[in-house]
């Protein structure tokens, strides 16, 4: 169906088919459909970072042209997959007045922030120890 095809495509890994599908400007796609594909770029590694890219630079346009509450509220939790006291500093200066001046989905947005700060911490304080593991399952 519609809805599947939407997720695996959005969730294929592809920064061609990427690129196509969150430039595609259909008046018939519904907030919901635009979100889907949204959170299959963002959600899949491969095109991760091209994805938060191009919701960052075109986040007002995205708000401003759909359904107001339904995507300003859940639009900040496409960044959650981000890891990273910087990704979060960086995520918050290009959306966060926006998003603050809304007042809509604050909480949402703060607490995908916190989560990625924290996956930051968790991923540095964990790190020798990871490196460890492996380098003596090497052995």
């Amino acid at each position: 169906e519609a809805k599947s095809a939407l997720t695996a495509a959005g969730s294929s890994g592809r920064a061609d088919v990427a690129h196509y599908l969150l430039a595609l400007d259909d008046p018939r796609m519904r907030s919901s459909d635009r979100l889907r594909l949204i959170f299959g770029v963002v959600g899949t590694v491969e095109t991760r970072d091209l994805g938060t890219e191009w919701v960052l630079a075109n986040y007002e346009r995205l708000i401003a042209g759909a359904n107001g509450v339904f995507i300003t509220t859940r639009l900040p939790s496409a960044f959650a997959s981000q890891c990273g006291a910087d990704r979060a500093a960086s995520i918050d200066a290009k959306v966060g007045p926006t998003i603050r001046a809304a007042n809509v989905g604050l909480l949402a947005y703060q607490r995908t922030l916190e989560t990625i700060r924290l996956c930051g911490a968790l991923r540095d304080a964990k790190a020798g120890e990871i490196a460890a593991a492996v380098s003596s399952a090497g052995r």
